[in-house]
């Protein structure tokens, strides 16, 4: 029973390890994504305001 209960703790260990891994790279991918649509919208207002690419 102690031997089985110190292996699913380490398979919970893994696992909650590997949800930290995926929550991590999401939040990067999010990111970027993030930061592409802020260019893409500063962009849009530059060449609706009739500017010069300054921003």
């Amino acid at each position: 029973m102690s031997s089985e209960i110190v292996r699913c703790d380490g398979e919970i260990g893994v696992e909650v390890e590997r949800a930290g891994d995926a929550v991590a790279e999401k939040g990067w991918a999010l990111h970027d994504e993030r930061e592409r649509v802020q260019k893409a919208a500063l962009a849009a207002l530059d060449i609706l305001s009739g500017g010069r690419g300054a921003i």
